[in-house]
């Protein structure tokens, strides 16, 4: 008896060490929450309100940037670090929101702000989501309520998922659409999710665009790959460079990552324990200087002091500076392109584990 006792508690033990071994190795607890975050709507609106309430409700400062005489971008803090935008024309005041997670910060800008300071408040024609994430897509609906617009809002996308949708775009088919003098341009960029797209809009008054990447691409840095590959991420970004002009598209990402983002590639430039990596030669070769990246992070630091907005920069800029870009730069003959994605595995595994 005493012996099937000892043999059945040292499987219970070995089952509790096989079950924490494979829970680590795979990630399963993460896995769990970004299960009940993202996929069931009761959990996921329950963490999603707590984590506004405990947020500043503008943790910097609002922004403005023109593309041309007539059509502005209102750069729009929420939540700990997310931003979203309004692209609106001064003569006719029709107005574009992107990435609305919180519908209270849009609803000020697009309507409050401006009647307080004497301004015709911006009639709401459309909002467009990159991707179903609740700090992208939560405030859709309650925004539309809240404008209450004699004309029907319609809610762009490529997921099914994202709150409100109205329109469905396949980036396949649906290349272009045209509100009042805006035209706005669909680019498929899955990885941090399957059905991620970002916006590119300009108008005819203008050789500039604005690339509204959402958590595909950050300055220095880019989404995590909850939902895909490498490969996948390593598309998406040729698609970026291959689709727009770099020296004539301003980059406008879903959340202000730029300083821990730059302070992971001067970390690249300057820590020896990265010597160690079987790719540390090619990685070497992407990295920017040790003396730009210094230039940066004193701006970034600069900016953070004086609670503004990185926000945007050119996507010229951020090809020369941020690794991920330079690999897809770099690499995109057939021959390299496996190097071109083993690297940006390489950079994605470091950033997750950089502190």
């Amino acid at each position: 008896f005493q012996n099937v006792s000892f043999f059945l508690f040292c499987l219970m033990v070995l089952s509790i060490f096989i079950c924490f071994y494979l829970i680590k190795k795979y990630n399963l607890l993460f896995k769990f929450g970004y299960f009940l975050f993202t996929q069931v709507e009761l959990t996921g609106n329950y963490i999603y309100k707590k984590q506004n309430e405990n947020a500043k409700q503008f943790w910097g400062k609002m922004k403005e940037f023109s593309i041309d005489n007539e059509t502005k971008v209102i750069v729009i803090p929420y939540n700990y670090d997310n931003l979203g935008y309004i692209v609106y024309n001064e003569i006719n005041y029709g107005a574009v929101a992107i990435d609305v997670g919180n519908d209270t910060n849009f609803y000020f800008y697009l309507k409050t702000n401006r009647i307080e300071n004497g301004l015709e408040p911006l009639t709401l024609k459309a909002i467009l989501t990159t991707h179903y994430h609740l700090d992208h897509s939560f405030g859709n609906k309650d925004l539309i309520k809240k404008c209450n617009e004699k004309d029907k809002v319609l809610i762009y996308g490529a997921d099914e998922k994202i709150r409100g949708l109205t329109n469905q775009i396949d980036p396949e088919f649906d290349k272009t659409i045209h509100i009042d003098d805006l035209i706005i341009n669909f680019i498929s960029t899955p990885c941090h999710t399957k059905n991620h797209i970002v916006y590119d809009i300009t108008t005819n008054n203008t050789k500039y665009s604005c690339l509204f990447t959402g958590d595909c691409l950050f300055l220095g840095g880019v989404g995590k790959f909850f939902e895909g590959t490498a490969n996948q991420m390593y598309d998406s970004l040729l698609r970026i460079i291959n689709n727009l002009d770099p020296e004539e598209t301003y980059v406008f990402s879903g959340h202000d990552y730029t300083l821990p983002n730059y302070c992971f590639v001067y970390d690249l430039l300057t820590n020896n324990e990265y010597k160690t990596e079987s790719l540390y030669t090619d990685l070497k070769e992407i990295l920017p200087s040790k003396l730009e990246i210094e230039s940066i992070l004193y701006n970034l630091k600069q900016l953070k002091e004086n609670q503004e907005i990185s926000i945007p920069v050119l996507l010229s800029k951020e090809i020369e500076t941020n690794p991920f870009l330079s690999t897809t730069n770099k690499h995109k003959s057939d021959h390299q392109k496996k190097l071109g994605i083993e690297l940006i595995s390489l950079l994605r595994t470091l950033k997750n584990n950089f502190k």
